[in-house]
């Protein structure tokens, strides 16, 4: 997981910026106007104390600037390296046939690949990976089916 805290973050295109906001949302970071206010801006600032997304119209390029893409990856490339991979699996291994599932779900992103043989041979892997997110009192009571006290 990649820290934000103190960095400034430059994005391409909206999609890029609604994903930031979202994530910089889900860890606390806050703003004086609605997230969807300022999807259209193009550079955002992390501060570290209190937690807050500020836009600066000018700075004087900071050592801490990055780009949505360096932070985050390519979503193009990412794909087609885990195609090219699974690619590469299959032919070491002689597998004709190879299909991955993804789906969310409110707490993680479960999973698997399935990998079969001309000769019948058949491979399966599940995953779960979790995922932050920011609970209020009640949902942890929900989860847990009975009253929760929260003690620091």
């Amino acid at each position: 997981m990649v820290d934000l805290t103190g960095k400034f973050i430059t994005t391409m295109t909206n999609k890029e910026s609604e994903r930031l906001l979202r994530m910089a949302s889900a860890r606390g970071y806050r703003t004086d106007i609605g997230l969807k206010a300022l999807v259209n801006k193009r550079l955002f600032h992390f501060s570290e104390f209190p937690r807050w997304i500020s836009t600066p119209d000018f700075f004087k390029a900071p050592n801490n600037l990055y780009t949505y893409q360096e932070l985050f990856g390519e979503e193009d490339e990412e794909m087609n390296r885990i195609l090219s991979d699974s690619l590469h699996f299959c032919r070491a291994h002689g597998y004709s046939l190879f299909r991955i599932y993804v789906d969310e779900e409110t707490m993680t992103y479960k999973g698997k690949a399935i990998a079969k043989g001309d000769s019948g041979d058949r491979k399966e892997i599940g995953l779960s990976i979790g995922k932050p997110i920011k609970l209020s009192k009640a949902d942890i009571e929900l989860l847990v089916g009975c009253p929760v006290e929260i003690v620091s």
